[in-house]
């Protein structure tokens, strides 16, 4: 069974960040430097023009910069306090970390309260991979300097993400939309909150519903439960909904844990027969050993009914291991699963028996896009084991859906134009089926062989989403998804197109 949405991995790298916390002044022009020098040139012995001429410099982006304001400070030690700061950004501006730590640290042994200093100093320690010390610092900031504690709060909150806390995390970004509910702090933050119920929650208990429309070119296809059926390319469009339940009775800076509950439905207008009820009920158990190094555990137990009828159940185990490896190379994400998935309705022939276990294991890794923060991408690649419980049927066949499969995928979520959230997602798998199958020898494609070939299968999937909030607690949502399987076994060849628009309504 496929992992579901609301387990989709919640870790973030954390982001490249240079800036100040107030915009930079401009960068003085060419003409400006000129006279600025010519002035300090005219009046050597004046140490305010002699800084001036050092600072413009820094701003120009010259790299003589940081080399005048060295030179200020050996002429005049200790006269402006804020050499060291100055010093230190420069420093760090022109990409020499290790340097700047010592200016920052000399800024700070004359200002122990300098929240500049030690703002600075953090993001100079998470550059250098030192993220434990660098959020010690972050929170050194926020008590002492509250103006600065939003932008403060989410860069915390990226950290926090990136070492594997999306609990943690989504507690400190949604502080900092509080504390700037209409600047562009909170605009950050809020894209990087994950989406109602398939991630963290900052309350004891949250609460979401959602309604919306659809369209499926391919209805029959078991409305997308772990194991698809035959192409019958039968469309019809359909009113969607749901609804759903987080309690989060333990939550600390090392341990959290989350229970939930989500119930979804559809009415389609024609085929009534496969109107959904499915209930998920899911648990979340999260160890945070380090900034870098995360485990959890999650459990699903999943119940589905098609129109009238108790359709199947699928029970899911995932343990994963989340890897910190700095801000360029990102999160690493191993997991593991076993599950078993069970069908009420009795197969026609005990080789088409679909109940069985699922055996899969894979890695993925996320990182920041350079230069488009903050978009996130992620790669990742899985296999796993699919083995029924059928047996040999009266035909002399074998189990039709034991197989092994090979996936690769990408997921990219990024800041969109007018507040939007982009999602693109892409897979490619290939499917190796053990035993030829009876309904390849019953059909035109295998009939009158009795040993035909093995099923194969290539299935490609591309996914779009637009995310943009309307109201603070209500979402819309528009998405397309697209399948395509190619398989040796014309039956199970298909297309399908799922189209929706949606509204949540969430407490978070």
């Amino acid at each position: 069974m496929n992992s579901p949405r609301l387990l989709a991995p919640a870790l973030i790298v954390l982001l490249a960040t240079r800036g100040a916390a107030a915009p930079a002044p401009a960068a003085p022009s060419a003409a400006d430097l000129a006279r600025i020098d010519a002035a300090a040139a005219e009046h050597g012995d004046d140490p305010d023009l002699a800084w001036t001429s050092a600072i413009a410099h820094v701003r120009a982006g010259d790299p003589s910069g940081v080399e005048r304001l060295t030179d200020f400070q050996t002429r005049w030690p200790g006269l402006r306090p804020d050499e060291d700061l100055e010093i230190g950004k420069a420093l760090a501006d022109s990409g020499r970390d290790g340097e700047a730590l010592a200016a920052f640290d000399r800024a700070l042994a004359v200002d122990p309260r300098s929240s500049l200093a030690e703002l600075y100093r953090a993001l100079a320690l998470r550059r250098l991979g030192r993220s434990d010390e660098a959020e010690a610092g972050l929170q050194r900031v926020a008590m002492l300097s509250p103006e600065l504690a939003p932008e403060t709060l989410l860069l915390l909150g990226i950290s926090r993400m990136k070492s594997g806390d999306s609990q943690s995390a989504a507690r400190l970004l949604h502080t900092a939309i509080e504390l700037d509910p209409a600047g562009d702090t909170a605009r950050r933050a809020q894209m990087l909150l994950p989406q109602p119920l398939m991630g963290s929650t900052t309350r004891w208990v949250s609460l979401m519903a959602r309604s919306g429309v659809e369209y499926d070119s391919n209805v029959t296809l078991d409305s997308g439960l772990p194991i698809a059926g035959t192409g019958g390319g039968h469309a019809d469009a359909s009113s969607v909904f749901g609804a759903g339940l987080v309690v989060s009775p333990i939550r600390s800076e090392r341990v959290d844990l989350s229970l939930g509950y989500r119930f979804d439905g559809s009415l389609h207008m024609d085929l009534n027969d496969y109107d959904l009820q499915n209930h998920l009920a899911y648990v979340s158990l999260l160890l945070r050993q380090s900034n870098r190094l995360a485990w959890r555990f999650d459990g699903v137990y999943n119940r589905s009914w098609f129109g009238e009828h108790d359709y199947g159940e699928a029970m899911l185990a995932r343990p994963n291991l989340f890897l910190s490896f700095g801000e360029r190379l990102g999160v690493t994400h191993f997991y593991a699963d076993v599950s078993h998935q069970s069908y009420f309705q009795k197969p026609a022939l005990t080789s088409l028996d679909r109940d069985g276990n699922l055996y899969g294991a894979g890695i993925e890794q996320t990182f920041a896009v350079p230069g488009w923060r903050p978009a996130l991408l992620t790669l990742g690649a899985r296999g796993s084991r699919f083995q029924s419980e059928a047996t040999k049927d009266v035909l002399g066949f074998m189990g039709a859906y034991d197989n092994t499969r090979w996936e690769g995928n990408v997921l990219l979520r990024a800041p969109l134009v007018w507040n939007v959230q982009g999602i693109l997602g892409l897979s490619l798998a290939y499917e190796h089926y053990d035993h030829a199958n009876v309904l390849d020898f019953l059909t035109d494609n295998g009939h009158g062989d009795p040993t035909p070939t093995p099923r194969r299968d290539w299935v490609a999937d591309v996914g779009v989403t637009l995310i943009r909030p309307v109201y603070r607690h209500v979402d819309a949502e528009i998405g397309w998804h697209f399948t395509r399987r190619d398989s040796n076994v014309d039956l199970y060849n298909y297309d399908r197109h799922l189209v929706g628009l949606y509204f949540t309504v969430h407490t978070d």
